[in-house]
């Protein structure tokens, strides 16, 4: 039976639409699109988006001829190298990715009336997601946009987490609806369909968060919710080994900052990864410098970047490392040290990368914590990967790496430390908030409460959820 909410979505001219999370977005955007004519073009932010709406789009069996699906930086970067002239964009604008030059070029050619009927007869009308996650320049092109199509916008404004990181060009929901008029929030929690009762007691925390008020967390009743209250950290390490130690399917711990989440993983000894960002730019520097040195400037880089991302490692190991750092020759009789040390001098004898694999898998050998096992891994994938004749560095095959699995989207591992900026757009069976009262926005809070269908656990020495005034 057809939702009379897709239907008037559908129907639309310009309008937008407030979807909380988990209350069915993606499917109203592709039972919408099923009841419009000629082809849509949905846009969205990430190419997990766009992963997720096409595969939401298939399996409703909608036409592929009914639907274009694209980033809304890939669209703009499109028309803005079609028609660089018309767009006013500078070349070094394009070669850069200054991402709102090439919005703003693309809302320029877009007054141009060739562009305006390339853009007509390709599409009959558009879809955009995720529109909390616009800046201005984004914002100025899906407008232009608008005034050629219907347009029809769906978001969130309490997850709105990556806002802070436009900073000037920050869009406030408020202008976004101003541009295209409300007409409706959605309020049936579907990602909780098998714990309805979790999912009530959500919406009525966003209801709380927007008009300011405290949630209370004791005697809250409600089935899956979990609340441990105690500022001590020995007894959070030890609420988060019974977590993830009790929890079927995808479990997800939520910290502040990414070196909380590395020095937590270090504490819960590989039964968790860290979840990093797509960018890893902790990669990046000792990436850099292990191929930029050689010989024994490029050993101490590798020693610096096994201390760094491994600990529990044997304290003989450890120490040789650190005395071949100061210059020194380290003395020892322990045969786990000796063969490290052993494929450390190699890189000091030659210039091929895979010695260097090779001394980050002897280290491997002595069942190491990973600090984060991504950053590890990506490295040793870098290095294998390399090939001196395709003319890059390193540090460009570390960055062709993140680009293909950008494209391709992630998913969360199985057991995964993560910060809210991070999770947004993913969910999991089971969350635990491992510091409450340490996050800093209402975005940020209302993100880290809806991942998990399942359960939500959160650490507090609060009684009660305040939200931010």
């Amino acid at each position: 039976m057809a939702d009379p909410a897709a239907i008037e979505l559908a129907n639309q001219k310009c309008a937008s639409v407030v979807a909380p999370a988990g209350c069915g977005k993606t499917h109203l955007i592709s039972e919408s699109v099923s009841h419009t004519n000629g082809c849509q073009l949905v846009l969205t932010h990430s190419h997990a988006g766009k992963s997720a709406i096409t595969t939401r789009m298939r399996a409703m069996r909608i036409p592929v001829e009914r639907y274009c699906v694209e980033t809304l930086d890939s669209f703009a970067l499109k028309y803005a190298k079609a028609f660089p002239n018309l767009g006013e964009v500078a070349k070094e604008a394009l070669e850069s990715f200054n991402w709102p030059a090439i919005c703003r070029g693309t809302a320029k050619a877009l007054e141009k009336i060739p562009v305006q009927n390339i853009v007509q007869a390709t599409y009959a009308g558009i879809f955009v997601d995720e529109y909390q996650d616009c800046d201005k320049s984004q914002h100025e092109l899906v407008v232009s946009l608008a005034r050629l199509l219907p347009c029809r916008i769906l978001g969130d404004p309490l997850q709105a987490i990556f806002r802070p990181l436009h900073k000037n060009e920050a869009l406030s929901w408020t202008n976004a609806i101003e541009a295209f008029p409300l007409i409706g929030t959605l309020s049936t929690p579907h990602r909780w369909k098998d714990n309805l009762g979790l999912g009530k007691w959500l919406l009525h925390v966003r209801q709380s968060i927007e008009n300011g008020k405290a949630v209370p967390l004791t005697n809250h009743g409600v089935q899956g919710l979990t609340v441990i209250q105690s500022a001590d950290y020995k007894d959070k390490l030890t609420a988060c080994r019974n977590y993830l130690r009790r929890s079927d399917g995808k479990a997800i711990i939520l910290h502040r900052f990414p070196n909380q989440c590395h020095a937590l993983a270090s504490k819960l000894r590989n039964s968790c990864s860290v979840f990093e960002d797509i960018r890893c730019g902790e990669l990046e520097q000792p990436a850099k410098e292990i191929y930029e040195l050689a010989g024994y400037d490029r050993m101490k880089a590798v020693i610096k970047f096994a201390h760094r991302w491994l600990s529990n490692i044997p304290s003989s190991v450890k120490n040789a490392g650190d005395r071949l750092l100061l210059g020194g020759n380290p003395k020892t009789k322990d045969a786990q040290a000796i063969s490290v040390i052993q494929q450390l001098k190699r890189i000091c004898e030659s210039n091929d990368l895979l010695v260097v694999d090779a001394a980050l898998a002897e280290y491997e050998q002595l069942s190491p914590t990973f600090k984060s096992s991504e950053v590890w891994k990506g490295m040793r994938k870098a290095i294998q990967t390399f090939d001196s004749n395709e003319g890059l560095t390193l540090l460009q095959t570390v960055q062709h790496q993140r680009d293909i699995l950008r494209r391709l989207g992630r998913k969360l591992p199985n057991r995964s430390i993560a910060t809210p900026l991070l999770v947004k757009g993913l969910e999991c069976e089971h969350a635990l908030v491992f510091d409450l009262d340490a996050i800093e926005s209402n975005e940020s809070l209302y993100v880290s409460l809806t991942r998990a269908s399942a359960t939500l656990t959160l650490l507090t020495d609060k009684d009660c959820i305040d939200p931010f005034v």
